[in-house]
């Protein structure tokens, strides 16, 4: 899925936390959703999954099916990460874990992350705050939460794009909330009506005047040895 501009952020354009920022640096070309982490309330009598990551729209794995995981307007830590290197992908939330192995497209690195929520409008809200990001294990910056209201069902973040060329790793951390309206509205909120979901973006690196510089000589003496 190509990537497409947010029509609604939380965060001031081109902040800036360690490692990241919201102004695109100019590191990678071809930014894409590589995959998705995804926390869904999935309410009423639906015994279906809760969380679960997906590869574009292929259903990778899931934490397994459960009954009403969640409770009414209660707060649910959770924890994601990403190792590029060994490929391992784990997202955990209400005691509940879901790991794969997935690796980035050839010739692609990490170029940062992107998030959004939805809700379900005149029927129940989905916050996700206290979010902490962390790239290749530095320590952990806050990152603006998002938060849908009963007449906006859907929120979303500024692209966060990484400062370097060789990022490995990320983390993130935070809580998740869905809020609905009483037992008749919750049945009838299932599947992916409410949740939350993070995509990990990947992206062809761009050569730096030093490696363009390089190439170029390189090609150079290759020309003047065959004369």
């Amino acid at each position: 899925m190509r990537m497409f501009t947010a029509t609604v952020v939380a965060a001031t354009a081109g902040s800036a936390f360690a490692g990241l920022s919201t102004t695109d640096p100019g590191l990678f070309t071809d930014i894409d959703d590589r995959f998705e982490a995804r926390i869904r309330l999935d309410a009423g009598n639906s015994q279906t999954w809760k969380s679960a990551i997906w590869d574009d729209t292929t259903l990778l794995g899931t934490s397994g099916n459960v009954q009403n995981l969640f409770t009414n307007g209660a707060a649910n830590p959770f924890s994601f990460s990403y190792d590029a290197v060994t490929g391992d992908a784990s997202l955990t939330v209400a005691g509940r874990t879901v790991t794969e192995t997935i690796s980035l497209t050839p010739g692609s690195g990490i170029a940062g992350f992107r998030f959004f929520v939805r809700g379900e409008a005149n029927a129940a809200t989905t916050t996700v705050a206290n979010l902490m990001a962390s790239v290749d294990g530095a320590a952990a910056e806050s990152v603006p939460g998002l938060a849908t209201t009963l007449s906006t069902g859907f929120v979303e973040s500024p692209n966060y794009y990484v400062d370097s060329l060789s990022v490995a790793s990320l983390a993130l951390t935070g809580d998740v909330t869905f809020d609905w309206l009483g037992t008749a509205t919750q049945n009838n909120l299932k599947n992916e009506r409410l949740k939350f979901s993070f995509k990990v973006l990947e992206g062809t690196p761009i050569p730096s005047p030093a490696g363009v510089a390089m190439l170029a000589f390189g090609g150079l003496v290759a020309l003047r040895r065959r004369r």
